[in-house]
C-alpha cells in the first residue's frame, strides 16, 4: 500500500469490508467480522497520507493562482500597449467615435460598465441610416464585451494622458491637487492658484501656484 494515494486506499478499505464475512445468520448482513489490526493499519495509512496530499493540493492551487495572476498582468500590459498604439495610429476623434458607437449599439449588454456607457452617451454619433439599414453597425468593434470594456478604459485613459501632456507642452500649465486623478507632486494640502481654466475637459491652473 506504500504507493497508493488516499483515494485508492479508501477504495481498498471498501473492497476489504465487502469481502468480510457476516457475523452470523441473525445479523442480516449489517454486521461483519473484520481483522481489527488490518483495518486499523489501513486507516492509519490514510491518516498519514492525507496531510501530505492536502499540502500538495494547496501548493498546486497556489502555483495555479500565481500562473493566472502572472498571465493577467501580462494581458493587462499587452492591452495597455495595444490601446496606446491604437490611439496614436487612429487619433482621438476616430477612436472616441468607434468606441462610443460600439457601446451605444450594444447598450443592452451588461458587460459594459456604467461609466463607459455614460461616457458614450456624451459622444456625438450622427444617425447613419441608408435604405433602412443602420450603417453605424459597420463601425462596431467585434470583440468579447468584457475584454472590450477594459480596452476602452485604457484607451480613454491614454487619450486623457495625451491631452494633459499636450496642454502642459503648449500652455505651460501646472497640474495641481484640483486636477482630477492626479496628486500635486506627491503633496497633500491646499493649492492656491491665480486662475482656473479648462482644457479638453480637464481642469488646469495656469500661472504661479503656492502650496500650504
Amino acid at each position: 500500500m506504500a504507493d497508493m494515494d488516499s483515494a485508492k486506499l479508501l477504495e481498498e478499505i471498501e473492497i476489504y469490508i465487502d469481502n468480510c464475512k457476516t457475523a452470523g445468520v441473525l445479523s442480516s448482513g449489517n454486521m461483519i467480522k473484520v481483522n481489527r489490526e488490518e483495518l486499523i493499519a489501513m486507516l492509519e495509512e490514510v491518516r498519514m497520507r492525507l496531510p501530505k496530499e492536502i499540502a500538495e493540493s494547496k501548493r498546486i492551487v497556489k502555483t495555479k493562482d500565481s500562473i493566472i495572476a502572472d498571465a493577467r498582468a501580462k494581458g493587462q500590459r499587452i492591452m495597455q500597449d495595444a490601446a496606446k498604439e491604437a490611439v496614436e495610429r487612429f487619433g482621438e476623434e476616430r477612436m472616441n467615435f468607434v468606441m462610443a458607437n460600439t457601446i451605444r449599439e450594444l447598450s443592452h449588454d451588461g458587460r459594459f460598465s456604467r461609466q463607459n456607457k455614460d461616457w458614450a452617451e456624451h459622444i456625438e454619433i450622427p444617425e447613419n441610416i441608408s435604405r433602412g439599414r443602420n450603417l453605424n453597425l459597420d463601425y462596431v468593434i467585434e470583440s468579447h464585451p468584457a475584454v472590450l470594456d477594459g480596452f476602452i478604459d485604457m484607451a480613454r485613459a491614454e487619450i486623457r494622458m495625451q491631452r494633459i501632456e499636450q496642454a502642459i507642452g503648449e500652455n505651460e500649465v501646472t497640474i495641481t491637487a484640483e486636477t482630477r486623478g492626479y496628486e500635486a507632486e506627491g503633496h497633500n494640502g491646499t493649492w492656491h492658484t491665480v486662475d482656473k481654466k479648462e482644457y479638453a475637459g480637464e481642469k488646469f491652473f495656469p500661472g504661479k501656484s503656492r502650496f500650504s
